[in-house]
């Protein structure tokens, strides 16, 4: 653990580590939920992309023929790969990146 006690901050070497790569990403004109998409599986993208449609758990089970135990699994995974806390947050960054690649296009 590194500690930066003299100047009254102390950060761990995995949160430097981390501060360093968003400062990296920013760079480069990316966010965390650029790099997050980027890294959905093709399942975990149907999953995001029905759940902000406004289907339920059991509505994108049904369409994708799997349990609601598996989207809740994709979901938590979209979650965390997207660094939002909940479906709210990732239909907002869903709807934000199509709305991007509409504009780029």
């Amino acid at each position: 653990m590194l500690s930066l006690r003299a100047w009254g901050d102390v950060e761990s070497a995995s949160s430097i580590a981390s501060m360093e790569a968003r400062a990296t990403d920013h760079d480069f004109g990316l966010t965390n939920h650029d790099v997050g998409f980027a890294s959905l599986t093709s399942r975990e993208r149907q999953v995001l992309e029905r759940a902000a449609e406004g289907q339920t758990n059991a509505e994108v089970a049904a369409a994708l023929g799997v349990t609601t135990h598996a989207v809740k699994f994709h979901l938590s995974s979209i979650f965390r790969k997207l660094s939002v806390k909940n479906r709210t947050e990732a239909t907002s960054a869903y709807w934000r990146q199509a709305d991007g690649r509409a504009t780029k296009a």
